[in-house]
């Protein structure tokens, strides 16, 4: 079911620093300086009320929630493949939605799959149909998407929709939505994407519609004139909405941001900006992302053009 990879994670901060970014070809007091006209962009164009919204919502501690999990990742893995041997539902299903994500973050495909098919047949074993498909979705299908198996992971979506039509709420069909938007999104299919999107969006509440909102502004904003400048603002204003729901995406619209400046020949601030998505993934440890930041700031570096980080 997955590739035999399996990611060894690091320790990491909750929090980024600006300081720790280092470009080469940028002196350090003109770093400071591209770092402070940003810094005043972004608290002029920044959403009061979008991030009031999100605050309400968002679990605190996001970042730092990954961190524990990772103290105690290998013993909980344990646990969770002695309790689906002994067929202990509720407890095994308590672990594994506590330690999935992190698997996801780390990249650790192999033993995703272990979990994943393991709580599957345990939750067919006790007819939870809303269960298994959600297990589809997030926990087959997600990580299908992330290596850029997306015939794979559409066939599995479909099955968890099988699951969501009988036995799911409308937040668990939003999670087909978004999902199926985001194979589009990957695959160039905009107008798919968009209206996938919408579709989650509608279903969805709470923090869930507020992030597959700003996914879909995201997605917009990429197909934007490269040339259009205000669309750096509007970019910005991404980034911290993002970054208050502590949502990886925010090192995603960095290099958005970067490759528009790169566009616009500002070299300087492309590279800062690549620099920032780089050091963002570094730091809490998303390999496949990192790489991604990484190619594009070399890119920058080596030629002045931009490339397509997604690709």
């Amino acid at each position: 079911m997955a590739d035999k990879l399996i990611q060894k994670s690091g320790n990491y901060s909750p929090q980024i620093q600006v300081e720790t970014v280092n470009i080469i070809g940028i002196s350090e007091n003109r770093a400071r300086e591209i770092f402070l006209e940003m810094s005043e962009s972004k608290k002029r164009n920044i959403s009061i009320e979008a991030n009031q919204s999100i605050s309400r919502v968002l679990p605190s501690g996001a970042w730092t929630h990954l961190n524990e999990i990772e103290k105690t990742y290998d013993i909980q893995f344990k646990n969770f493949i002695n309790l689906t041997d002994e067929k202990e539902y509720d407890l095994a299903s308590n672990i594994y939605w506590k330690i999935l994500y992190y698997s996801g973050y780390r990249e650790n495909w192999a033993e995703r799959a272990v979990l994943s098919n393991k709580m599957l047949t345990l939750s067919e074993q006790v007819k939870d149909g809303k269960s298994s498909g959600l297990i589809l979705a997030k926990g087959i299908a997600y990580s299908y998407m992330a290596r850029e198996q997306y015939g794979h992971a559409e066939h599995i979506l479909e099955q968890a929709h099988e699951y969501f039509l009988k036995k799911g709420t409308r937040q668990d069909m939003g999670v087909y939505y978004e999902y199926m938007g985001d194979i589009f999104n990957e695959t160039s299919q905009c107008d798919k994407a968009i209206d996938f999107y919408k579709k989650a969006r509608n279903r969805y509440e709470g923090l869930d519609q507020i992030k597959t909102q700003l996914k879909l502004s995201f997605l917009n904003a990429k197909y934007a004139d490269i040339n259009d400048i205000k669309q750096i603002d509007f970019l910005n204003d991404l980034l911290e909405q993002f970054k208050v729901m502590k949502n990886y995406r925010e090192g995603l619209v960095a290099m958005e941001i970067a490759r528009r400046f790169n566009a616009l020949k500002e070299t300087n601030r492309a590279l800062f900006m690549a620099g920032q998505a780089y050091n963002f993934f570094n730091v809490i440890n998303m390999p496949r992302n990192t790489k991604k930041a990484n190619d594009l700031l070399q890119n920058i570096r080596i030629t002045g053009n931009g490339i397509n980080y997604e690709k």
